[in-house]
């Protein structure tokens, strides 16, 4: 079994279910592969401006998402995928309406930006903190008959948009 890794952070510990580095190594990884996130996060979003209310700790969680998606998809494919390109320009647009995001899973994902609907790029795959990304500031299903009542069903079930 060839394990590349080992030269980077030492015996990675194998079982039934594959390699399993520890915390620690896990933690050097990213050390390792920091420049090159944070470098390519200043050459997708230079100008990712958060909401004006969000507080240092929402902006801190906002820029993780955007991190973790330099992190897990491989530069060409967020420069040449135009799903991409239609994502990394919706936070980069300074006057993004934050109150206007919404994001949803379900069998088909998708978000909410500048009163448009689009589809997530391949492979990309809502975790709770994606959601949380385009949704900590919506208010999108925050009023009745917003038109979004299936979405916000999904993302905000008593809200009234869901429910009216």
């Amino acid at each position: 079994m060839c394990n590349p890794l080992k030269v980077v952070t030492g015996a990675i510990a194998a079982d039934s279910s594959g390699l399993h580095p520890t915390l620690g190594q896990c933690y050097e990884l990213l050390g390792i592969q920091w420049p090159f996130v944070t470098s390519w996060y200043n050459h997708f979003f230079p100008h990712f401006t958060p909401p004006t209310t969000a507080s240092e700790t929402e902006v801190y969680a906002l820029k993780t998402v955007l991190w973790l998606w330099v992190l897990r998809f491989d530069p060409s494919t967020i420069t040449y995928d135009a799903k991409w390109q239609e994502l990394v320009a919706i936070f980069n647009n300074a006057s993004l309406n934050w109150a206007q995001l919404l994001a949803w899973g379900g069998a088909a994902p998708g978000y909410l930006a500048a009163g448009t609907l689009h589809s997530f790029p391949t492979g990309l795959t809502l975790s709770t903190s994606e959601l949380v990304l385009f949704n900590s500031f919506s208010t999108v299903c925050a009023t009745g008959n917003c038109g979004y009542k299936t979405q916000c069903q999904q993302v905000a079930s008593t809200s009234p948009c869901a429910t009216l």
